[in-house]
């Protein structure tokens, strides 16, 4: 993460790059009059209609489903080849009832209809996708692709170290972080590890905890359960659910069953001067908040980090959340004009929340080459401040700093075709900045009771 005394330098410069990115898909996605003869009409048209379908959901439209990639978001269902999507729409009706009343309607099913960004997460059958594509309310249709976790981003390596001796504090230190929150979109948090109390020792700096994970469980059921609209049932789940620590019942034997959540959440806020090596974070005094998105597993979908982001936006002046990390990450070909989770995390920014998002770990391919425009969504969203890894080799001075070699690597290649049959590609230069990403010393999330260390633990 940058140093908080940064951000709203940042932050203005991802207002701008918001409002210049919002501004082009407006100009853009305004409509297009068709003037051509009718053939040409025709075809622009039909081009325009499969530009909403995304490239690698398009084959399961038409293609026998036993000769596709298997995905875990696309099944036999009866016969019938069904695929979770998210739906990205517009127009003037606010709650999306039309649509997912058309949705239930051709036996699919709606698991989440999004406040933040106006979207719904949906099961649906691939035939009927041309036909959804179709609807001017309609702008654009992606698989629920999978996100997964990404490298964590630190004091004096990250030059935070002037900022937090401005002056005297209960840590000793200056601009802390204290009174600002940080919420960390990933696997969990440990909350009551020794890196997440506050000064007193006792109080956890972990404020609140929503585990999108159960909720998924809880409230959709299998997500394959067709003609049904359970998106007012897992709203209000959300709505009931935005508890403090203190009333949240800790999520099975471990907080952060895969560890990564922990590490990056101390990455960002950890207290570990009680220790040598001194492990502390950016902003050691900063309230935390839990969402998690990513399973024991350290995998998710692109679904969940939506609805973990939605909450983010809709607590952020609850609890004056003012910066979100996602040291995550989903592979998309689509433009940021259509890409839900780039739109999600402009929605946040607009909002007044700093987005920091992982560039990703795909810099080099399986024989070692470097590998350019890999950046992952939603760090490829140009309002989100996108960071790479740097590596310090273990020396706080900046001179022999350099650029892994797994960092992802911009420019960024998402497109997008218009009714005229042009391709547009967003080639935005990405990462904005890098930071300490390799061989970072960080908390480890553990059960107390049992001895158990989480998933990473157990494998290092």
């Amino acid at each position: 993460m940058k140093s908080l005394s940064s951000a709203r330098t940042l932050q203005g410069r991802a207002v701008l790059s918001r409002t210049l990115a919002v501004g082009l898909s407006v100009m853009l996605l305004g409509g297009i009059a068709l003037t051509a003869a009718p053939a040409r009409a025709q075809a622009q048209a039909q081009a325009a209609l499969s530009s909403k379908i995304s490239k690698d959901l398009q084959p399961y439209v038409s293609t026998t489903f036993a000769s596709l990639p298997v995905v875990n978001w696309a099944r036999l269902v009866n016969r019938k080849t069904y695929a979770q999507v998210l739906i990205v729409a517009s127009g003037s009706d606010a709650t999306l009832a039309n649509l997912r009343a058309t949705i239930v309607s051709r036996g699919g099913n709606v698991l989440y209809n999004y406040i933040s960004v106006r979207a719904l997460s949906a099961t649906v059958a691939t035939a009927d996708l041309p036909l959804l594509a179709a609807r001017t309310d309609v702008l654009s249709i992606t698989p629920n692709r999978t996100a997964t976790r990404q490298g964590s981003l630190l004091q004096a390596s990250a030059g935070a170290g002037s900022a937090l001796s401005l002056m005297p504090t209960a840590f000793g230190t200056g601009l802390d972080g204290s009174g600002v929150g940080i919420a960390i979109v990933d696997s969990g948090i440990d909350w009551s590890h020794r890196s997440m109390m506050a000064a007193d020792g006792r109080t956890s700096r972990v404020r609140a905890v929503m585990d999108f994970v159960a909720l998924g469980g809880r409230a959709t059921g299998a997500a394959w359960q067709l003609g049904q609209d359970l998106s007012v049932k897992t709203r209000a789940v959300v709505d009931g659910t935005a508890n403090d620590l203190t009333r949240m019942t800790p999520k099975a034997t471990l907080p952060d069953p895969y560890g990564h959540g922990t590490h990056v959440a101390s990455v960002a806020a950890g207290a570990g001067g009680y220790q040598s090596p001194d492990s502390s974070g950016i902003a050691p005094g900063a309230d935390l908040y839990d969402v998690r998105v990513l399973d024991a597993d350290g995998t998710g979908d692109s679904a969940t980090v939506l609805a973990g982001i939605d909450w983010v936006i809709q607590q952020s002046r609850r609890g004056n959340i003012r910066v979100m990390n996602l040291s995550l990450g989903a592979a998309s070909t689509d433009s940021v004009l259509i890409d839900p989770l780039a739109r999600a995390a402009r929605s946040a920014t607009a909002a007044g929340v700093v987005v920091v998002a992982a560039a990703g770990n795909s810099g080099k391919n399986a024989s070692g080459a470097t590998v350019y425009g890999t950046v992952s969504s939603p760090g490829d969203e140009p309002s989100a401040i996108t960071v790479g890894a740097s590596n310090t080799f273990g020396t706080a001075a900046r001179h022999d700093d350099a650029v892994t070699n797994f960092s992802s690597r911009g420019p960024t290649r998402g497109s997008f075709v218009f009714a005229s049959g042009n391709r547009w590609t967003d080639n935005l230069v990405k990462p904005d900045l890098v930071a300490p990403g390799n061989k970072i010393l960080g908390a480890m999330s553990a059960d107390k009771s049992r001895g158990t260390w989480n998933f990473l633990g157990r494998l290092y």
